[in-house]
């Protein structure tokens, strides 16, 4: 099955929502009177470290809030370092940036984390002694200088607003003061014109002194700044455009920092979209791209290209026939591709290329979002300049991010949306959120017009990819008040194909481009892929009477699946189970008879009286993503009236079942079901499971709540079954507190694919009992074939003995000992991480975690030990397998034959096998328990 876009659900980086009000001279109604907040309510920006290189992820993440201050979020650890709060009513003319320190300034690296040492202790050190506890924990830090570009507010005099920038200085956490201080920062700078965006940029991190913040004005000027807000090295002034009267203004601004040249020096490239007008009414209406290239520590500023945009015209949309004006509302760029997106308020999104010969920036794709069912009232040129009510964003060089609101039945929710900009086909959607419009203000007046995004996109040294998505929700306009919260969400975007947009075109009319009618000889199949395998290739030739054949050939294959697929779905036709297992049978049948003949092959099945056995034996036949949709729709619609065990488990062993391509719940549909057969086969082989899912089943298996006996008994027949079968080996399951069931389906459950960070999130939905249960697993996995516990110290384990490190040392025929270790330790890690506190305050967990903690320490004591006395043996050993090694390679590449060896190397090798012989002998009398010591000379002449 083609893979497809996947984001997890999102996480919130704000532990709590945000309330701001801001002064009644602020509003959203600009048309009423009062001043426009400029561009956002709440921002995320993230940052790179100090060091970065091509492919660095970013360290940082900077949140501003309107009228309430900055916040530096250390991203790995998603911890809020620093926060700077400002004097009610001040409002931010853009996001505020970090410039990181280098590690030269405070010793350490930026972004790295330093040691925290206990209150009272004086040289604490990371590692504590063998016998001992660590007695200092790490903490993640961040150093630099935080900059905010101020638009006005109490501390801002009325000559500086909209052209001041506030810097503060980020140290340490262990030399930082307490984040208290409210109003203006204590460094400053002002500029002669307003100020639209900051960037901060290192060209080369060897040298600190080329750090410098680049910012850009609101008439399209870019001025550069060093990082104690002191020196300004250039300063560039645009020429004026097709007209000495006209005026310029800067919708949008980014910047890309590009790789590191053979000196390892980062151009900084600065992207610039201005409208530019002609107040005195010559005509002058004209969108340009401007791309500026910044080198030499901020010394050299120069424009590379200035590029025209087409104004896309007005177009009548809807049965009111009202005129939306195609306003530019948000804006993304695709560096890898020099790719420009910009949304327009009329709710389409057009692709530009850039970089090209022409004059005029070509449109290489129209995109409309009405599949998606977002709408926003249309804006006019005024309050496009604030908070706007969509953001989109470059996911990579095929991908664009949409986030929209949209209104459901009562109520609007958070839309997002991914689209591929090769083709415009929708690849993925789904609602964030859902918010009541209790306020009857808003209620009253297009409530998702007032719903403000900003969304960005980073990488993640523990997630990966994620989105980073700021929503600001009012409910005052006039003044505003608003709430907001940040969250993230990581996604996975495979690499686009021609297979991964059929099923997922735009419907017929929703675009409003207009097309020639069809020719006769044009091949225009409704339906083509439905039933996803190819009847015969098109052909070769371009004779009308054989493309007209083979259109015919494939419109009735297109046909015959789609009536299967209607009498697969309806439960008219498909009342029971054997009635739709018998129709599915028939429709693969002859899917995989024309499989097999487009090869050139005959497929003849077993003779059998039963027609349904026939499904045990049917091979993969490749279902289309639609025809698999309403496939999976239809068998876990209802799982307690209807369940079709025979397709689910054709569908599990064919690798098609995914829990991403249900509406609802795979793992809820099972587990509604209690079918324990078909939920170890989604364990194994659904590959797709959120976290969510693999918890659900960790409760299920642990069978805490009512008719825990009859599940456990279910469990243990189960896999009593698969080991009669030889399916299934039961010798390295853990004894004691769970049983052999639920051992192996726990088993399953925690080696399915997983992130740790979500998956410690996922597993805090425990409860006591489930935690009592999963201790009990770890505990008894770890001290099956070890030594007695420590209540049991002096006694004779009523177990088979393997001694020490039994995990480390097994023997080549049961390697599944170390891979069980491992696979529940890591258990025991998440599970600590999760439920820490649980298990503190909870007096009847703790028997369970002491044997844990005595036989970790223990082996961890005597691998020390064996490393201190079998460093010089085996180093001896390891040193001659090296010589040996060498000699064999000299040998092979002189051309020696195996027989053809001189009495002298044979006396050296019967030497070696003597020395290496006292070595093994050395080794073997050595005690690791406190025995006799060697001392061990080795001399080399």
């Amino acid at each position: 099955m083609t893979p497809s876009v996947r984001i997890q659900d999102p996480s919130p980086l704000t532990p709590h929502p945000l309330s701001v009000e801001l002064p009644k001279t602020v509003s959203l109604r600009p048309a009423q009177g009062g001043q426009l907040p400029k561009g956002f309510l709440s921002a995320t920006v993230p940052e790179l470290p100090y060091d970065a290189g091509a492919d660095s992820e970013h360290a940082a993440a900077v949140v501003t809030v309107q009228g309430a201050g900055v916040y530096l979020y250390d991203l790995p650890s998603q911890q809020c370092l620093h926060s700077w709060s400002v004097t009610p009513g001040t409002l931010f003319t853009c996001p505020a940036r970090f410039l990181p320190a280098p590690a030269s300034a405070t010793g350490l690296s930026p972004s790295k984390a330093v040691v925290v040492e206990k209150e009272g202790e004086e040289g604490a050190e990371v590692e504590g002694e063998a016998d001992g506890e660590p007695t200092a924990t790490a903490a993640p830090s961040l150093t630099g200088n935080v900059y905010l570009a101020v638009d006005c507010g109490p501390d801002v005099p009325v000559q500086q607003r909209g052209a001041l920038v506030w810097s503060w200085e980020v140290k340490p956490r262990r030399e930082a003061a307490e984040d208290v201080a409210v109003g203006r920062a204590k460094s400053s700078a002002k500029f002669s014109r307003p100020i639209f965006q900051l960037a901060t940029h290192v060209e080369d991190p060897s040298v600190p002194e080329s750090a410098y913040i680049a910012v850009i004005h609101s008439g399209g000027e870019i001025s550069m700044i060093s990082r104690d807000l002191k020196t300004r090295p250039a300063m560039w002034h645009h020429s004026p455009l097709l007209h000495a009267s006209a005026r310029s203004s800067v919708l949008w601004s980014t910047t890309v920092p590009l790789p590191p040249d053979d000196k390892g020096k980062r151009v900084l490239c600065i992207i610039t979209v201005l409208h530019h007008t002609n107040p005195k009414g010559d005509g002058v209406d004209v969108r340009t791209v401007r791309v500026h290239h910044v080198w030499k520590g901020g010394h050299r500023v120069k424009l590379l290209s200035e590029t025209a945009l087409s104004i896309p015209k007005a177009e009548e949309v809807g049965r009111s026939q009202r005129e939306l004006v195609p306003i530019p509302v948000s804006f993304a760029y695709q560096a890898d591709v020099n790719r420009l997106a910009i949304a327009y308020a009329n709710r389409q999104v057009r692709i530009y290329q850039l970089g090209g010969s022409d004059v005029e920036a070509s449109e290489v794709l129209y995109i409309s979002l009405l599949p998606a069912k977002i709408g926003f009232p249309p804006v006019n040129a005024e309050s496009a300049r604030g908070p706007r009510g969509i953001s989109i964003t470059a996911l990579n060089s095929n991908y664009l991010a949409v986030v929209a609101s949209r209104k459901t039945e009562s109520d609007y929710e958070d839309a997002l949306t991914v689209w591929d900009t090769n083709y415009g086909t929708l690849q993925y959607e789904t609602g964030l959120n859902k918010s009541v419009a209790t306020n009857q203000e808003v209620a009253t007046a297009s409530y998702s017009q007032f719903r403000m995004y900003h969304t960005s996109a980073a990488v993640s040294s523990v997630s990966g990819p994620i989105l980073f998505i700021s929503t600001s929700i009012p409910y005052s306009l006039a003044p505003i008040a608003f709430r907001c919260g940040i969250n993230f969400a990581p996604y996975f975007c495979p690499p686009l194909s021609l297979a991964s947009v059929l099923g997922k075109l735009r419907i017929s009319g929703s675009s409003t481009a207009t097309s020639a009618p069809a020719e006769s000889s044009d091949i225009r199949v409704g339906g083509l892929g439905m039933g996803g395998v190819p009847v015969v290739p098109p052909p070769s030739t371009s004779n009308p009477q054989e493309l007209e054949e083979w259109k015919k050939t494939v419109t009735e294959a297109n046909s015959l699946d789609r009536e299967y697929l209607s009498q697969l779905t309806n439960p008219k036709h498909t009342k029971n189970e054997q009635a739709f297992e018998a129709l599915l049978v028939k429709w693969l049948s002859k899917q995989a008879e024309a499989q097999y003949r487009a090869v050139g092959k005959e497929w003849n099945p077993a003779p059998s009286d039963d027609r349904l056995a026939l499904i045990k034996t049917l091979p993969r036949v490749e279902l289309s993503q639609p025809a698999l949709l309403q496939l999976t729709g239809r068998i876990f619609a209802t799982p307690s009236t209807f369940w079709p065990k025979r397709a689910i488990r054709y569908l599990l062993r064919t690798n098609q079942l995914s829990s991403r391509a249900l509406e609802g719940s795979l793992m809820r549909a099972v587990l509604e079901k209690e079918d324990v057969s078909i939920l170890e086969g989604v364990l194994k082989g659904v590959t797709d499971l959120s976290e969510a899912e693999i918890v659900e089943a960790i409760v299920f298996v642990c069978a805490c709540g009512e008719g825990k006996e009859g599940r456990v008994e279910a469990l243990d027949a189960f896999v009593t079954s698969l080991a009669e079968r030889g399916r299934a080996d039961l010798d390295g399951q853990p004894a004691g507190g769970v049983s052999q069931g639920q051992a192996y389906f726990l088993t399953l459950a925690f080696q399915s694919p997983r992130s740790d960070h979500f998956m410690t999130r996922a597993l805090r939905k425990l409860g006591v009992e489930e935690v009592g249960v999963l201790l009990e697993w770890v505990r008894g996995s770890i001290l099956r074939n070890t030594w007695a516990t420590p209540q049991e110290e002096g006694q004779k384990p009523s177990h088979p003995v393997k001694g020490d490190f039994w995990w480390l040392f097994s023997d080549t025929t049961t390697p599944r000992l170390t891979t069980h270790w491992t696979l529940t330790l890591d258990a025991l890690t998440l599970l600590l991480d999760a439920h820490l506190p649980t298990i503190i305050l909870t007096p009847s967990l703790h028997t369970l975690i002491a044997p844990l903690r005595f036989i970790i320490k223990r082996d961890a004591r005597n691998m020390d030990l064996a490393s201190k006395r079998l460093r010089g043996v085996v180093a001896g050993v390891c040193e001659g397998a090296r010589v040996r090694r060498e000699r064999e390679e000299k040998e092979r590449k002189a051309g020696k034959e195996k027989g053809k060896v001189s009495k002298k190397e044979k006396k050296e090798r019967k030497e070696e096998i003597k020395e290496k012989a006292r070595w093994k002998r050395m080794v073997e009398n050595v005690e690791v328990m406190g025995g006799q010591e060697y001392l061990v000379e080795v001399y080399k002449f």
